[in-house]
């Protein structure tokens, strides 16, 4: 035998072919589940064709090999494939470029009419490859078949006399005799009764509305609670990853949550006898969490523009069934979603997976591309954990200026937030996340952010650096202080020099601002105070004030 090419994955081809042969044992052709498997078989062997133009697979006793490599090995009897072959002298089989899926369904016919039946009443297995014709599948043989037959006599092939054939042509009285028998036919014999035509159209109506795909899970599904062959056990996961797939695109999110239930169920029972599967399962999860989910999901958004509600909820309940390692997937989607209540649901799943593993989303959050990163950032605001928080604070200080804000902003919002962490934000040097940070500590009264706010106040350094923000930082101030912010807000307002500077003026503006925010009696005192001062810049800084807190735009 020659001619073998290097394996590209022929065991894979090979796990493929032995479930196709069986399953052509279990289900008529036609059947959703066998045309699944003997597509997905084809397009394993088109892929390795493309490469290699041929593929050979040698037949050995009871095992199938390739290039010296065992790809399958079984028992001595019917029941394997390779033992039928070596049986009926088969030595390889060949599949070349130019394969057409029928000649695959043809070859599964002829493997399952032996299978089924040692000795076929219709020759053997040699004969029937031979027959077949095919044009892309190939085969030799020992030539063991022929070796005890006679030679052919040429003699026995005489072609007969034609007189011999008159004894066949019916006479008048068996034409006569059948002409009665077919007149004394009930019309009823032929003929369905209204019940009947009833009974038949709900028949009709049932299948066109059969949901194919849960058949097909139901099936795999016993397939693999009974499956005790690791490599048929392989070659089924890899025909419910891609019907899991398909699912997804046309929308049917309710059966394939219901399959993941059962396979859940099934995985908690192998652990007493098939502890050996859980691995294939930990794995196919894995996989269908990757690039089947992202693809079945994002096919399905290019098929419709909207999805309802119902769908929605039950891609929630989906994706809590899958490991986390489906947050990358995920959130490979939202730069695609159009839809806002899409993607607040593939946000909020995003959300609940990084409960169990925080890795995922923090990975996504330093994503290149912030189409994903900054909504997985918001995001973070609402994950109850110190790792959120922490990374929050790591964005912060990012070189990619929108992150930077994006992550000010949630962090500002996280529940876990303390006083002590807005020194940083109080300190960027973008005054827009500063301003994010005083809005927030003015919401309501504060002495640590008091505090804060009245250090910065007293910094000149810090006043020379964010001289733009003056205003802002005692706008806060006046929102969140006390009475004990009222001795720094009157030295401010008050004291004067003889050579003003656009500081002094932004300082004494600022203070009556606060005063004004603090409204309380001692404030209400001070400005009562300016606006009757004999020095016009006080008096000039109340009335600019004044218009400030009755028109904040003013500002």
């Amino acid at each position: 035998m020659t001619d073998l090419r290097p394996s590209l994955d022929t065991s894979r081809i090979i796990r493929k072919l032995l479930l196709a042969i069986k399953n052509s044992n279990l289900y008529p052709r036609g059947h959703n589940i066998l045309t699944t498997c003997v597509a997905d078989l084809y397009q394993e062997l088109q892929a390795y064709l493309e490469q290699c133009s041929r593929l050979v697979i040698g037949v050995e006793k009871n095992r199938l090999v390739s290039d010296g490599k065992v790809l399958h090995e079984g028992a001595r009897n019917k029941e394997n494939i390779a033992f039928l072959l070596h049986r009926d002298g088969v030595q390889w089989l060949s599949f070349e470029e130019g394969l057409v899926e029928d000649e695959l369904q043809q070859l599964l016919d002829v493997f399952n009419r032996y299978r089924v039946q040692e000795e076929y009443d219709g020759g053997d297995m040699v004969t029937a490859l031979w027959q077949a014709n095919f044009s892309h599948i190939k085969h030799g043989t020992d030539g063991r078949l022929w070796k005890d037959e006679p030679i052919l006599d040429i003699a026995a092939l005489k072609v007969s006399d034609p007189d011999s054939f008159s004894a066949a042509v019916p006479t008048d009285e068996q034409q006569h005799a059948e002409s009665l028998a077919a007149a004394d036919k009930p019309e009823t014999l032929w003929q369905l009764t209204q019940r009947e035509k009833e009974l038949t159209r709900d028949m009709i109506s049932e299948q066109e509305h059969r949901n194919e795909n849960q058949d097909v899970f139901d099936i795999l599904l016993v397939i693999l609670l009974e499956q005790n062959e690791k490599e048929d056990y392989a070659a089924v996961l890899d025909l419910v990853r891609d019907c899991f797939e398909r699912t997804l695109a046309r929308g049917e999110f309710k059966e394939a949550l219901v399959f993941l239930k059962k396979l859940n169920i099934i995985y908690q029972k192998y652990e007493a006898d098939k502890f050996w599967a859980q691995a294939h399962l930990d794995d196919f999860t894995i996989l269908i969490a990757g690039q089947h989910l992202y693809a079945g999901l994002q096919e399905f958004m290019q098929k419709n523009k909207k999805a309802a509600q119902e769908q929605l909820r039950t891609i929630l309940q989906l994706v809590s069934l899958l490991p986390p390692q489906c947050i990358h997937s995920l959130g490979r989607l939202l730069p695609e979603i159009d839809q806002p209540h899409f993607r607040k649901s593939i946000l909020k799943a995003i959300g609940v997976q990084a409960t169990k593993n925080f890795g995922p989303l923090a990975s996504l959050a330093a994503n290149e591309d912030p189409a994903i990163a900054v909504p997985v950032i918001g995001l973070l605001a609402y994950i109850r954990k110190p790792e959120a928080l922490k990374l929050l604070k790591r964005l912060t200080r990012s070189e990619k200026e929108r992150s930077r804000i994006c992550a000010a902003k949630a962090m500002i919002r996280h529940p876990l937030v303390k006083m002590a962490d807005f020194r940083d934000i109080l300190d960027d040097p973008n005054p827009d996340i500063v301003k994010l940070g005083l809005k927030h500590l003015g919401r309501q009264r504060n002495k640590e952010a008091e505090r804060l706010i009245s250090d910065r106040l007293r910094s000149r350094k810090y006043c020379k650096q964010y001289g733009d923000l003056l205003l802002d930082l005692y706008d806060a101030l006046g929102r969140c202080g006390s009475e004990q912010s009222v001795i720094l807000l009157k030295k401010r307002l008050f004291k004067v020099k003889l050579i003003p500077s656009s500081i002094e003026l932004k300082h004494r503006i600022g203070a009556a601002v606060a005063l004004f925010r603090l409204n309380n009696q001692p404030s209400r005192r001070l400005l009562a105070q300016a606006s009757k001062s004999l020095r016009l810049r006080v008096r000039k800084a109340y009335n600019k004030a004044r218009e400030m807190s009755i028109a904040p735009s003013a500002r």
